[in-house]
């Protein structure tokens, strides 16, 4: 942002002048899904004052309904302001568009770009550039996650899949989703990005996976600080199985080198306490005390902990040790299972089968890191 004022011309603000303003004022959010800038926003009051000075009572109404991310004030306004009344109305006898439906109503084919292009904004764009590869993938952009149905018994799921010609299936494990996007033209700090199930960048949550995508995809790296897998690096690594540009699905679970085996879900959480680059980080003490809290009560009782009984008793080695990184020896492990951008060509029109084989030619095995 260069300056501390904005002029714009005319009066009143445009809808992209709007949105400029409300992606400053979410700057401001350490979890912002816009990423740290290179030029900080400006103070929250000077952007507040450029979104309301120019606006008219209902835009200013608008405006505030979207910082609170609840339009249901303006779509749906109550009919009163008496109280009772408005508790007895009949909530259900609105009818809500779905964004399916609105897609549908605009332009039938913002349904498939916006598959490809998870935002909303880029796959308008996608409609408006009127080319051929709007409808490709692009690294950077998230691909949007298929909704799945829900099965409300077995019965229920055989018929959905009644009429189905092929049926696949998957073992589900206990993990966080995670969308890979490489391009290595790009500086190598700038080269992988991990989107999380909810579109957001997560690439500094999941640091400590990125030499592990490295290892598994044959992409050079200088040492590895994984010493489990530093030791299981073929000493004589095949050389990568595509040029330039890639995008991956993948699940990421904590697994024991204790037990040899995929751990609980809820290591996932201490994992990234110790080692994302990002505000998810926490430093160990703060994880210690967190699970005193979360298994024996307040941190403050030092050493000692209440016993099944009530009694007080020494806080034994063992469950510091079941609670924190397994002294090293649990890390993060990727399971693989999808390709949906190789190269500049998109895989989403492929079946799963030929994905399938796309994707193990491309990833290699690595005891307790690759799966």
């Amino acid at each position: 942002m260069s300056g501390k004022t904005r002029v714009y011309g005319g009066r009143g603000r445009t809808i992209v002048e709007v949105d400029s303003l409300l992606d400053e004022l979410a700057l401001h959010c350490k979890y912002s899904q816009l990423g740290p800038q290179e030029e900080g926003p400006r103070s929250q009051s000077e952007i507040l004052r450029d979104l309301y000075q120019l606006a008219t009572p209902d835009e200013a109404a608008i405006v505030t309904q979207l910082i609170l991310r609840d339009l249901r004030p303006i779509v749906e306004p109550l009919g009163t302001i008496h109280t009772t009344i408005n508790l007895s109305a009949k909530s259900h006898e609105i009818r809500r568009l779905s964004l399916v439906q609105a897609l549908k109503v605009l332009d039938p084919r913002l349904l498939e770009l916006h598959r490809v292009h998870s935002t909303l904004g880029q796959a308008f764009a996608a409609l408006e550039s009127n080319g051929l590869n709007r409808f490709i993938p692009t690294v950077g952009v998230p691909v949007q996650i298929p909704k799945c149905y829900k099965g409300r018994s077995c019965a229920d799921a055989l018929n959905q899949l009644q009429s189905a010609t092929r049926v696949y299936c998957e073992t589900k494990y206990d993990g966080e989703r995670m969308q890979i996007h490489i391009d290595l033209s790009l500086p190598s700090v700038q080269q992988i990005i991990i989107f999380s199930k909810s579109d957001r960048n997560s690439t500094m949550d999941r640091y400590a996976t990125l030499e592990i995508i490295r290892a598994s995809l044959s992409i050079s790296q200088r040492g590895c600080k994984q010493p489990y897998l530093q030791q299981r690096l073929s000493s004589e690594a095949e050389g990568r199985s595509f040029n330039q540009t890639l995008i991956l699905e993948a699940e990421m679970v904590a697994f024991s080198e204790r037990t040899s085996c995929i751990d609980e879900f809820w290591r996932i959480r201490d994992l990234i306490a110790e080692t994302a680059k990002s505000v998810r980080r926490k430093p160990k003490s703060r994880v210690l005390n967190a699970h005193k809290v979360e298994n024996h009560g307040s941190p403050d009782d030092g050493d000692k902990t209440v016993g099944v009984a009530g009694s007080i008793s020494p806080l034994c080695g063992h469950s510091l040790e079941s609670n924190g990184t397994d002294e090293g020896k649990r890390h993060f492990m990727l399971i693989f299972f999808d390709v949906l951008f190789m190269d500049g060509q998109s895989l989403l029109q492929d079946t799963y089968d030929t994905r399938r084989e796309t994707l193990e030619g491309l990833i290699t095995e690595i005891e307790g890191f690759v799966g």
